[in-house]
């Protein structure tokens, strides 16, 4: 996959991204410590973060500080499960927003999220935009 960061899609995306996110706060929940922090550098989100984590449980200690309005998550997780964080953080706040980005592109984990309280799920394989299973607004 080639990324083309100067190319007018990246910027109007980027642009989006700045818009939807202006005054919005988020965290993020990625298993993948990499993934974790390149997700973390990009402007829009950068400023949006109450905390940036790999793990279930920093998640929720998080999550006792401060609601976001939005929760990003893998499923896997370093340690811990994303579909249950969700679960866990819906319980405390119905009105928080819970993005997961799935590894395992199978019906019944989608399913699962779903019935955990996800508001959308993305395939992490399909990141060219046709990969999201349902949305919601900020």
């Amino acid at each position: 996959m080639l990324l083309a960061l100067s190319s007018s899609e990246f910027e109007h995306a980027y642009e989006e991204g700045e818009q939807l996110l202006r005054g919005v706060t988020t965290l993020a929940c990625l298993g993948d410590p990499l993934a974790l922090s390149a997700f973390s550098l990009v402007p829009p989100l950068r400023r949006s973060l109450i905390g940036a984590c790999t793990k279930q449980s920093e998640a929720m200690e998080l999550l006792d500080r401060e609601v976001p309005r939005v929760l990003f998550t893998s499923e896997p997780l370093e340690q811990g499960y994303g579909i249950d964080l969700i679960r866990n953080a819906k319980s405390r706040s119905n009105k928080l927003i819970c993005l997961l980005f799935v590894r395992r592109e199978k019906e019944d984990v989608v399913e699962e999220a779903m019935d955990a309280g996800a508001d959308g799920c993305m395939f992490v394989s399909s990141l060219d935009g046709m990969g999201i299973v349902t949305s919601c607004e900020l």
